[in-house]
């Protein structure tokens, strides 16, 4: 049984401030209650010039995997290394913690044509989840069993600018880049999980002729996801749990679409990865193949 309940308050200042400030409680019959409080301040010094300042807190709850699992796989492998590889879940996790601060501006300009802003953030992360192999694992490589436990806080931090125009009735287009730093506090280093830099953009022509085009590009920077359990008898390819690296990749999609039956009915044509470099978004996982894919959609 699950339990939630949320409430939030909204102030203004008149005529240049507006606050805000919610709290959301949750019950889970494993981690019990949690709060998940947030506040925010708003300032508009002028018209169309906006800055914000907020703080707040989220949690996840372990999942049922992390919870309930009890897996095992035998080994036969080289080198006469025999016995079973395990990992087990446990019903004493307490949930990740994320305590994050933003500040940020945004503009709104030539009657709301342009829209522009930059974004800084800091976030806190607390009791993450990660299954724990002993100490001796290298040597008992053929016995091994691990835990999800609670074990590790990272910090994390960041610049998000974005920009919107809309020059034309017929022409928008938006573009973002993020550039973030992902810092281990316990074991120490840059956690390289997340990709340094991303980068978004698009362009949207229509309707011309109740047709319209949309033209979408997603670049992401490499990351590097570091090995679990290695044995120097194992060859590489037989190390456990390996994971590896993936370079960085760019997405281009385009959506056709075309307006009829006095603009009641819509048909689509989504096209995605259209450069077709079967590139992966995380180490063990398929290349991504280009996708094609349609849609009519009739509104009554």
């Amino acid at each position: 049984h699950l339990y939630a309940a949320y409430v939030q308050h909204e102030y203004q200042f008149p005529p240049y401030v507006h606050t805000y400030a919610g709290v959301r409680y949750d019950y889970h019959p494993l981690t019990g209650s949690n709060y998940s409080p947030r506040g925010s301040v708003l300032v508009t010094p002028l018209a169309g010039h906006t800055l914000r300042a907020s703080v707040g807190r989220s949690f996840r709850n372990p999942t049922f995997v992390e919870n309930y699992i009890d897996m095992s796989v035998a080994l036969d492998l080289p080198g006469g290394l025999e016995g079973n590889v395990g990992v087990v879940g446990s019903t004493e996790l307490d949930p990740e913690e994320l305590t994050s601060f933003e500040v940020g501006y945004q503009a709104n300009l030539f009657a709301g044509r342009l829209k522009a802003g930059a974004n800084c953030f800091f976030n806190q992360i607390n009791n993450m989840l990660f299954p724990l192999f002993p100490e001796d694992y290298m040597v008992n490589i053929g016995n091994v069993e691990g835990s999800f436990v609670n074990m590790y806080d990272e910090e994390a931090w960041g610049v998000e600018v974005e920009a919107r125009a809309q020059p034309y009735s017929w022409l928008s287009g938006f573009a973002n880049y993020t550039i973030t730093h992902v810092e281990d506090l316990t074991f120490g280093g840059t956690d390289e999980r997340t990709p340094r830099d991303k980068v978004n953009g698009g362009v949207t022509v229509g309707p011309v002729s109740n047709a319209s085009a949309t033209v979408l590009v997603h670049y992401a920077g490499e990351t590097s996801w570091p090995p679990t359990v290695r044995h120097p008898d194992l060859p590489t390819s037989l190390w456990l749990l390996e994971v590896g690296d993936t370079d960085a990749y760019t997405l281009l999609n385009v959506r056709l679409a075309y307006r009829f039956l006095k603009d009641r009915a819509e048909a689509s044509l989504y096209l995605y990865n259209l450069l077709a470099d079967g590139h992966k978004e995380f180490p063990l996982s398929e290349g991504i193949p280009t996708k094609i894919s349609g849609t009519i959609r009739v509104m009554f």
